[in-house]
């Protein structure tokens, strides 16, 4: 159901992160229309980290997570990029990893696409 509904979602002018398309939009906007849970995922990010660019980019991580776990973890483990980030953003990416994991993971369809806090 979240991989469905991310398929969905408008790609204006877009960037690449490893070999997926990341949307170059309001990304507040598009997540609120089609990803609720995302949503509420990215605030709780929000909640964390000090840096506006980290937040910004934690965001087209987990939206990417869904399609490739693969190059979100290693969009997120890329240390020269994160370098200029303040250290609270580490937690912030360890759970994005996590639930970039978890919601390709079987237990994710189990769960029929209902994110566990």
């Amino acid at each position: 159901m979240l991989k469905s509904a991310l398929s969905t979602m408008p790609v204006s002018s877009a960037s690449r992160v490893g070999d997926e398309v990341v949307n170059e939009c309001d990304f507040d906007v598009v997540v609120q229309m089609h990803m609720p849970l995302l949503a509420e995922l990215v605030g709780e990010f929000e909640s964390m980290c000090p840096c506006r660019i980290c937040r910004d980019d934690l965001m087209r991580v987990a939206v990417v997570s869904f399609r490739n776990s693969v190059e979100a973890y290693e969009f997120c483990t890329d240390v020269d990029y994160w370098e200029f980030c303040k250290p609270e953003v580490s937690q912030c990416l360890a759970d994005a990893v996590r639930y970039a994991l978890y919601v390709n993971s079987c237990d994710a369809e189990k769960d029929c696409g209902r994110v566990v806090w």
